[in-house]
């Protein structure tokens, strides 16, 4: 098959249990997506119909944060639905590629989500199978894509009754117990995706179906390795109830207004707990409000202390890296080693094996910034600098890579979280910064006396090459 009505089909570009996604043509040479449905998927005349009116009312979503929807033919035996082709890799293959991602981005791709399934809502429409698979990473934004499992608001399911739609580890708990769906359930499915997004696994686990479904219909979602400022969000949109979740225009507004890295709540937010399931179906979330989360705010000598703190450290890495770059090195790699296998662990048993799986990543990033560290040093040397001031050099290199390699954010979540609270304007945060800044100038103090030490080798990885050490 090379046509599919007006649409000349290029090549097979993934499939589902819903149908067969090609890129095609379109008649005037644009590239779009073709989703061919299996027909018994929509099942009767009925469904067919009520296929129609959905499209006409998925076809009124204009975001560029969806991959909007074109055209579509209910009717044919092959039923299909036209989409934007979006040219990126998905929320799931971004993943696996870098790694969980750092705060802020988590923060903007929240923000793009939330953005784009309020347009969704917004014209009538639920997604139902919002997860990371289904959230293409266009130029590093979030667009949501394939609605074949959409369906209008006011319609009733497409599928036979029985059959649960949608991907386990992304479902509401509400979808669990069987009741129809709500706009609060794609809600719920994009906080379990940023949760992924941020930490590589779904905020329920993995394991069998039947395991993963049970912790969702216990409301017990783990949210550890999310940032504090996430987290704060978040919880709110895995409430089990789904009259307590806000909906996504609400949740667009927490996003704008809650930084990327504000500080951890006090006391600490609890786990979800699972509550009693209503008997009827559930409420639309926008009949009852939800309070948006009140950041404490921080003030600008906290912020200060904490830029202050942040320099400090980072003199500190170089002073350290200056002295003795091989220790320091296999030092920064076995804590980003700790830190990675913290953020993926989900019981004491992972750790171990997260930790292994982190072994590659955590050697790589340490040794990418020390290879750019003697590189930049052996540069410096050839142009006639002394050796001891530029190790020092080198070192501040070393520690600006290693604090901005994707490998190192799991640590660096780590550190901001345990440091909140040290480096504040009180006079406990004054002397952990008069430590932090005397530790420093020592560190680099003793570059510049005594040299680098390249211990556990005897010399200098230039050695021989004709340099005279300074």
């Amino acid at each position: 098959m090379e046509t599919l009505g007006r649409y000349r089909l290029l090549r097979q570009i993934g499939e589902g249990g819903m149908g067969v996604v090609h890129l095609a043509a379109a008649p005037n040479g644009d590239r779009v997506a073709v989703k061919i449905l299996r027909p018994q998927i929509i099942g009767d005349r009925d469904a067919r119909s009520r296929l129609e009116r959905e499209v006409a009312a998925m076809r009124r979503v204009r975001s560029p944060r969806v991959a909007e929807c074109f055209d579509a033919d209910p009717w044919g035996a092959l039923p299909y639905v036209v989409t934007r082709f979006v040219v990126g890799i998905s929320l799931s293959e971004y993943v696996d590629e870098y790694g969980p991602l750092p705060p802020h981005r988590v923060h903007d791709i929240a923000l793009g989500m939330a953005e784009a399934l309020a347009s969704v809502h917004a014209a009538g429409v639920l997604h139902r199978d919002i997860k990371p698979s289904n959230v293409l990473m266009e130029r590093d934004q979030p667009v949501l894509i394939d609605f074949g499992l959409a369906m209008s608001s006011d319609e009733a399911r497409l599928t036979r009754s029985g059959w649960l739609m949608g991907t386990p580890a992304y479902l509401a708990p509400e979808a669990v117990h069987g009741y129809e769906p709500t706009s609060a359930a794609d809600v719920h499915a994009l906080a379990a995706t940023l949760v992924f997004a941020a930490t590589g696994q779904s905020p329920y686990g993995g394991g069998p179906a039947v395991a993963v479904m049970d912790r969702i219909r216990r409301g017990e979602s783990q949210l550890s390795g999310v940032p504090w400022s996430l987290r704060r969000v978040l919880e709110p949109c895995l409430q089990a109830d789904p009259r307590r979740r806000p909906t996504a225009v609400q949740l667009c507004q927490w996003l704008a207004t809650t930084p990327a890295d504000a500080d951890p709540p006090t006391p600490a937010p609890t786990p979800t707990r699972a509550v009693t399931m209503p008997v009827a179906a559930p409420v639309t979330p926008a009949v009852v409000p939800v309070a948006a989360p009140s950041p404490p705010a921080k003030s600008g000598w906290t912020t200060a202390i904490r830029i202050v703190a942040g320099i400090l450290t980072g003199l500190l890495i170089a002073g350290a890296a200056a002295v003795s770059p091989y220790v320091v090195a296999a030092f920064i790699a076995f804590v980003m080693m700790l830190g990675s296998a913290h953020a993926r662990s989900r019981s004491p048993w992972s750790w171990p094996i997260q930790a292994i799986a982190a072994i590659p990543g955590a050697v790589l990033g340490a040794g990418v910034a020390l290879a750019a560290m003697v590189g930049l040093v052996a540069v410096l040397v050839v142009l006639g600098a002394q050796v001891r001031q530029t190790m020092v050099v080198g070192g501040a290199a070393f520690a600006l890579l290693t604090w901005w390699w994707p490998g190192f954010h799991a640590a660096r979540d780590s550190a901001r979280r345990l440091t909140s609270w040290t480096f504040r304007p009180t006079p406990v945060g004054a002397v952990a910064l008069v430590f932090l800044a005397a530790a420093a100038s020592g560190a680099i103090a003793v570059a510049l006396a005594d040299g680098p030490h390249w211990w556990p080798f005897e010399h200098a990885p230039w050695f021989g090459w004709g340099w005279r050490l300074g």
